[in-house]
């Protein structure tokens, strides 16, 4: 409105310069070039601006001045059009002139174009001089107060115009085009407000309707309704990095100087929002409400956000879907050393109740506290918890979070949190969380999987950016049968006392599953128990079994009931090393000690599935060797065998699982693991046929090799020694 002001100054301006001249010979003026001349400079000198227009014509009951295409430009030959109408009425009332009052009983523009440019020296109204050269401004013509003649306005019509304002303190520049303007203002003087109505479209999108008062100082009383008003254009003041889609729909309310209103009041809704602020995002419908004063530069007050319908994201850190509550109220403050801050915080957010302020400036800063809240369900708005589906109680204790860089600080307790891996039971924690800058810190957590503890420290890093864990775990003499049958579904699989140390890390959800993206160390030991049907001796000697030579030259295989005895699957112990990564746990030292064997096993375990993809080797004790070769109490002295010892089986191949494990044999095994015990019970015969077939000596020599390679012991002296 202060720029139709602007406008109605010139007419009036225009006015005032011919006023004298019309009374005496209003016909001839109207038509004289040498007037138009006159007026032109008069309205030059007055504005600083050049005017034209087509056609002037004058009434004088009532005082009346028509002015057709009339066009305000920049000085020089080239200057730019920053006004240009269709007409312009202006009519005066009588008998206000005999008391040296003008009072304008209407103004009428149509079809008025209005361009303006803002700079950072602001924006130049159309009749506003151009400042003189050297930075001086240029003399001004004589107000019609200074004159000694008062001025008012009882009616101002704009129709069919527009207002076109290019803002080149921003980068792009950004062009606001009013289309379809339509104004009228009401008033009796211009030091009363002007009663005001507005309607626009804007050509980006959208329309705005204005009602209220005006004052020429500036000072406002405005209720604007906004419908569909597209934000596009609002992207570049936001800065790099930040943009705003979506269409604007409310009204807003405000009260005071034009430029820094002291009360405002608005009621907004952002539909089909699109809004990316570095690293946070939203998408969807938002609705705002506030009460501020004070001035946009330092608003206190009220306010309120209602983003339950938007999608809102926070890098890979926090997602929240569309229909999740999520709420934020509080009152704007200043802040020490300058700045906003926000005290009386409420935030919601799915069943979060918080209260705390917020802070902005160079960083945005948030400070938390919230009673104990579940958990559950919080897996879609917390990537990092996704994949164990939480369960159990939260709260914040003095969180505060600053961001960017990302700076986390505070606690968050943990009381019977239950976190779900795999398909067994959950594991529960309790404990606390603390902030460490980008990172989330756990030292001490108890844990409890199915009763049995387990100490836990955890540190979550990298949560502005891709966020990774690291666990450290121990557990010492835990139900090894508890914690299986919890982790991994499978009862009774594995018992005995069980310690354990593991340093693992890796990201926190991500499209591939916890354990095929984990890697790091751990160590297992086992003490006397059972691994449910599982006898390594019973399968070898099976596979041994498998071989015709080897069932032939060990008896013992053939009748098979002398070693049902040693096929047991209890243990001795367990232990082992393993390097963890890619789904799978490698292990160089894997031992299983039974009371008669022992298996060294070295390779690879399926950590989702449980495949084993070893080698190894089986090494038989003492009763196992007797019992394979076939000797009793009773047996005859001659057909006694040599003492028994322990002996070496290579484990070609351990497939399958580790509750049903295969074993590959190689036939070289075989066939000089058989042959062992034909060397042991009938040397001297096998000697002499060796002897006969490769000459003296041959035989000897030929079986001291493949029992020292058997680990049969000594080599027999010669006779001579």
């Amino acid at each position: 409105m202060r720029i139709l002001v602007r406008i109605a100054i010139v007419g009036v301006v225009l006015l005032t310069v011919g006023l004298g001249a019309l009374v005496v010979a209003l016909p001839r003026i109207a038509g004289s070039e040498a007037v138009r001349a006159r007026l032109q400079e008069a309205a030059r000198d007055a504005t600083g601006q050049e005017v034209s227009w087509k056609e002037l014509s004058f009434g004088l009951l009532p005082p009346r001045l028509v002015v057709m295409a009339p066009e305000v430009k920049e000085p020089g030959p080239s200057g730019k059009a920053l006004v240009e109408a269709e007409q312009v009425d202006l009519r005066l009332a009588v008998l206000p002139l005999l008391a040296r009052t003008v009072v304008i009983d209407s103004l009428q523009v149509e079809g008025v174009t209005v361009r303006l440019v803002r700079t950072q020296d602001g924006i130049r109204l159309p009749g506003q001089k151009q400042p003189a050269p050297g930075g001086a401004q240029a003399p001004s013509a004589p107000s019609a107060e200074g004159a000694g003649v008062a001025l008012a306005v009882r009616e101002l019509d704009v129709r069919r115009s527009r207002l076109i304002l290019e803002d080149r303190t921003v980068a792009p520049p950004v062009t606001w085009d009013l289309t379809d303007l339509e104004a009228r203002a009401r008033g009796s003087s211009l030091d009363r407000p002007l009663d005001v109505n507005l309607s626009a479209g804007l050509a980006s999108g959208g329309r705005v309707q204005v009602n209220g008062t005006v004052k020429l100082d500036g000072e406002i009383d405005l209720a604007a309704k906004l419908d569909g008003l597209v934000l596009a254009p609002v992207a570049p003041y936001l800065g790099k990095g930040r943009s705003v889609l979506g269409a604007l729909t409310g009204t807003l309310k405000a009260r005071g100087a034009a430029a820094s209103p002291q009360a405002l009041t608005a009621d907004l809704t952002l539909a089909d929002g699109d809004v990316r602020l570095e690293d946070v995002g939203l998408r969807g419908r938002v609705s705002l409400k506030a009460e501020l004063q004070g001035g946009l530069e330092t608003p206190t007050g009220s306010f309120e956000v209602d983003a339950t319908q938007a999608s809102l994201a926070y890098g890979q850190a926090f997602t929240k879907p569309s229909g999740t509550p999520a709420t934020l109220s509080g009152r704007l403050v200043p802040q020490a050393g300058g700045g906003i801050g926000v005290d009386q915080v409420r935030l919601k957010v799915r069943n979060l109740d918080a209260t705390g302020r917020l802070g902005f400036g160079d960083r945005t800063r948030v400070e938390l506290d919230a009673p104990p809240f579940d958990l559950a369900g919080w897996g879609e708005l917390l990537p990092a918890l996704a994949s164990v589906r939480p369960q159990g109680r939260v709260s914040l204790e003095k969180l505060a979070v600053a961001t960017p860089p990302l700076d986390v600080r505070g606690r968050i307790g943990l009381a019977d949190l239950r976190l779900a891996f795999q398909e067994g039971q959950p594991i529960v924690v309790n404990g606390s969380l603390e902030g460490a800058g980008s990172a989330l810190r756990g030292p001490g957590l108890a844990l409890t999987v199915a009763g049995q503890p387990v100490k836990l420290d955890l540190d979550l890093a990298d949560l502005a950016g891709t966020p990774r864990y690291r666990v450290q775990v121990a557990a010492e003499q835990a139900d090894a049968n508890a914690l299986v049958t919890a982790l991994a579904g499978k009862k009774d699989l594995l018992q005995g006392p069980l310690t354990f140390r593991a340093n693992l890390t890796g990201p926190t959800g991500g499209p591939r599953p916890a354990v095929e993206s984990m890697g790091g160390q751990t160590r297992l030991e086992i003490g006397q128990g059972r691994l449910r049907g599982v006898s390594l001796l019973r399968g070898t000697l099976e596979r041994l079994a498998s071989f015709a030579e080897a069932a032939i030259l060990v008896g013992a295989i053939r009748g098979g009931s002398t070693l049902q005895r040693f096929y047991g699957d209890e243990f001795q112990s367990i232990t082992g090393s393993f390097d963890v990564g890619g789904g799978r746990a490698r292990t160089e030292d894997l031992r299983l000690v039974y009371r008669n064997y022992t298996a060294d096993l070295r390779g690879t375990f399926g950590l989702a599935d449980g495949a084993l993809d070893m080698t190894g080797k089986l090494t038989i004790g003492e009763e196992v060797d007797t019992a394979l070769a076939g000797a009793t109490p009773d047996a005859a002295a001659a057909e006694a065998p040599p003492p028994a010892r322990q002996k070496v089986i290579p484990l070609a191949r351990v497939r399958g699982t580790a509750s049903a494990p295969r074993i590959d044999l190689s036939p070289e095994a075989v066939v000089a693991f058989a042959s062992s015990f034909a060397v042991s019970r009938r040397r001297e015969k096998v000697e002499r046929k060796i002897d006969e077939r490769l000459g003296e000596g041959a035989g000897r020599e030929i079986l001291d090799t493949l029992e020292g390679i058997l680990g049969g012991g000594r080599k027999r002296e010669s006779p001579q020694q």
